[in-house]
């Protein structure tokens, strides 16, 4: 992947972009090596993974400057293995999934990322106030019981800790609906819109400081870097006005996932 359209604005960005390089390297290895893994092959295909890096890539602000971070519902640890990449030793990093996710051990030799099969489908192997932040990516949804397994994801957070959730899938998305009633697969059995996930995180003791559609915010990100590069200003101006009407006619449906920066606190 070259950045044409979204140049890196800082160090810091850059690093995450090689980041991304990092992952598809690690999966294009694996794959080669496991070419029936349905799953890394469906993340290793088309913007998934992409997307998933832009929003480390805006979610790195809403993280410590160190401290101990868990992925939750790790998998191959793509987050963890660019947050390595990005922030070196700041963090130090653990992961938890079910037992079978220990096939993706080099991904997590490749971070230094401590990894914990889970033997309950709610509980989480920590101690109480653990962890600085936890980050979700595309976990929650599958969840068992969502609102337990956030109130563990409480237990185990530090007071003030957060937690990132990205890849929720959005209950009004068009694309949701067609592989539900057309398809009939690629589907999600839970969905959520913004008011029922700010409630459950409320609930759970999570105060949710950031909300909303996911693909929304990776292209207001994109377009603003976008803009950075165009120095004529009538270019500009076409840009911006290109970009605000296409916003307006960009419903809730048009959006596939969610995405939430939530902070544990001791009162509402």
């Amino acid at each position: 992947m070259v950045w044409f359209h979204e140049p890196p604005a800082s160090t810091q960005d850059e690093r995450v972009h090689a980041g991304y390089a990092l992952v598809m390297r690690l999966m294009a290895d694996y794959l080669r090596d496991h070419r029936d893994d349905a799953y890394l092959q469906a993340h290793a295909q088309g913007d998934l993974t992409l997307n998933q890096v832009r929003m480390i890539r805006w979610y790195l602000q809403h993280l410590p400057a160190r401290g101990r971070v868990l992925e939750w519902g790790c998998c191959h640890a793509p987050d963890s293995v660019v947050l390595r990449h990005v922030r070196d030793d700041a963090y130090e990093l653990h992961g938890c999934d079910f037992p079978e996710c220990r096939k993706y051990q080099r991904f997590h030799d490749q971070c230094g990322l401590r990894f914990t099969a889970l033997k309950d489908i709610v509980l989480l192997p920590y101690s109480d106030a653990t962890f600085d932040a936890v980050v979700g990516t595309g976990t929650l949804e599958h969840a068992a019981q969502d609102y337990e397994s956030l109130k563990e994801i409480y237990r185990v957070l530090k007071p003030g800790g957060v937690l990132i959730i990205t890849h929720l899938p959005n209950r009004h998305s068009r694309t949701e609906r067609i592989n539900r009633v057309v398809h009939r697969a690629n589907f999600h059995k839970r969905l959520y819109d913004l008011e029922e996930a700010a409630t459950l995180l409320k609930r759970s003791g999570l105060l949710p400081l950031h909300l909303g559609y996911q693909e929304r915010l990776v292209l207001e990100e994109c377009h603003a870097r976008l803009l950075r590069g165009v120095a004529n200003p009538f270019r500009r101006r076409l840009l911006q006005s290109k970009w605000l009407l296409g916003r307006l006619l960009r419903g809730p449906r048009a959006y596939t996932a969610l995405y939430g920066v939530a902070q544990k606190v001791h009162m509402m």
